[in-house]
């Protein structure tokens, strides 16, 4: 008779992709509240993936470079999510200080504020549906011609995101019996 040898599919990936220490934004990126929609733009934003106005000039497409959020500065990734008074604001929002620095970013220290774990992991949630909010307002502006939404209504949009995320969340709402200042950040 035949004999077949049997290999897990786990072991097969292993033995394909390169093992390594995590990329410092992997814990931002990953987070265990992510979204999956979130977490897939924060990953194409910390890779520089997303085109933006300097991208879009580097394969030669004609475009004002500004940022149509602000219209002061030119378009690039730490602009956009980081620098961008626009941005900035909406991240104001957030208990604590959250970074303007692209290096700081991509090695995961986004806050300044000695953090717990749970406060850090919903630090990363909120700057990640921040991203993916600006990131649409953005668009809308560019490509429907979209009336500007104020900074306020955003910022109502993806507290209420958030909100939803964390109230949906086993894992959130045993740390809330723990501690229950945790549910002042939704606020």
């Amino acid at each position: 008779g035949l004999q077949y040898n049997t290999m897990k599919v786990s072991t097969l990936w292993d033995s394909l992709r390169p093992s390594g220490v995590k990329p410092g934004w992997y814990g931002l990126v990953w987070c265990q509240f992510m979204v999956p929609k979130y977490a897939f733009h924060m990953w194409l934003v910390v890779k520089e993936r997303l085109l933006t106005k300097d991208r879009m000039l580097n394969f030669r497409m004609q475009v004002n470079d500004l940022c149509i959020l602000c219209n002061a500065e030119p378009e690039n990734h730490a602009h956009l999510f980081l620098n961008c008074w626009y941005t900035r604001s909406v991240l104001a929002s957030w208990p604590h200080n959250i970074t303007n620095t692209w290096t700081d970013l991509l090695v995961g220290d986004v806050c300044s504020a000695r953090l717990s774990k749970v406060k850090k992991e919903m630090t990363f949630l909120f700057i990640s549906v921040v991203f993916y909010s600006v990131w649409r307002e953005r668009n809308a502006r560019i490509h429907n011609s979209a009336t500007p939404c104020s900074v306020a209504s955003l910022i109502k949009g993806i507290k209420r995101d958030v909100r939803n995320k964390l109230a949906s969340c086993d894992k959130f709402r045993k740390c809330v019996t723990e501690d229950y200042s945790l549910s002042g950040y939704l606020y």
